[in-house]
């Protein structure tokens, strides 16, 4: 770290001071912010709102911290009638201003998906907490707290969470389900290879849908679920263990997908696919055969 950098913040004014400001006095500094990335702004909760933090250089109040939540206030109308919570300080420079986004920014931690669903559950949301009931039956921990002992820990609980939230819960379970008649994360299983990857999850997930259309397909593909057993077997026959699973997720990692890189969601249900095709044929030729 800088230590001349370290010694501009050190001359500021202690925590600064608590004030109101207009939200058109507020200026944006595009030398150095962050690019405005809208999110989910349909609710704004005034409680969960931190001070953003201003620096007055040469009579402008610099924003150095809190971009998007003044513009999430400012997208459900908050500072219409009221000014903007801020800490400011005084009598600043553009250097201190770019200090304070650099530093506070530098060491900023995200907070990891199994977090954000563990607080999900201990707030009491209900389509959380039934997830996570369903997971702990089938040996996964979405807390990644060592819940399961004969199963193990969910990386990956924030795929999993998107899948629900996009195709509902009975899928994603189905999905995982499907992934586990292969790839087991039960560590008595003969085919235990550990928790499952974030690259199978996506692609079974689409997959496995009932109906859709894979880019690279010239007609749409209705999955029918008594196929499954075919499927598994094949993959776990063609792609057993730790080494198997390993090699398939290769495979659909240098696919192209749909003319684009390797990698996606796409390659790794063209994968799937070509093993379809396969099974599909290798019963076809038991049942002449036994004709």
């Amino acid at each position: 770290m800088d230590p001349q950098v370290v010694a501009r913040l050190l001359g500021l004014e202690g925590y600064g001071k608590n004030v109101e400001i207009p939200y058109a006095q507020l200026v944006v500094p595009v030398e150095f912010q962050r690019k405005l990335n809208p999110r989910n702004w349909d609710v704004f909760i005034p409680a969960l709102f931190g001070r953003a933090i201003v620096v007055e250089v040469e009579g402008e109040e610099i924003l150095c911290d809190g971009l998007h939540r003044v513009e999430e206030g400012k997208a459900n109308g908050m500072w219409d009638e009221q000014d903007v919570p801020c800490v400011r300080f005084a009598n600043g420079t553009k250097e201190i201003a770019a200090s304070i986004f650099h530093l506070g920014n530098r060491e900023r931690t995200g907070v990891s998906s199994a977090d954000q669903f563990r607080a999900a559950c201990i707030s009491g949301d209900a389509e959380a907490l039934a997830l996570d009931a369903d997971l702990l039956e089938i040996g996964l921990d979405g807390w990644c707290q060592g819940r399961t002992p004969d199963g193990e820990d969910l990386g990956s609980i924030g795929t999993v969470v998107g899948v629900v939230e996009k195709y509902g819960r009975t899928h994603a379970l189905y999905a995982l389900d499907f992934i586990e008649g292969i790839w087991s994360w039960m560590k008595e299983d003969d085919r235990y290879v550990g928790s499952p990857n974030i690259r199978v999850i996506k692609g079974f997930s689409e997959y496995l849908r009932p109906e859709k259309r894979v880019k690279n397909l010239r007609r749409p593909r209705r999955w029918d679920q008594n196929n499954g057993p075919m499927l598994q077997e094949y993959i776990a026959t063609n792609f057993p263990g730790e080494e198997g699973h390993e090699s398939f997720i290769v495979r659909a990692q240098f696919r192209k997908a749909g003319g684009g890189g390797g990698g996606s969601a796409v390659g790794m249900e063209e994968e799937i696919h070509d093993a379809f095709k396969k099974a599909k044929r290798i019963q076809r030729d038991q049942q002449e055969e036994a004709a």
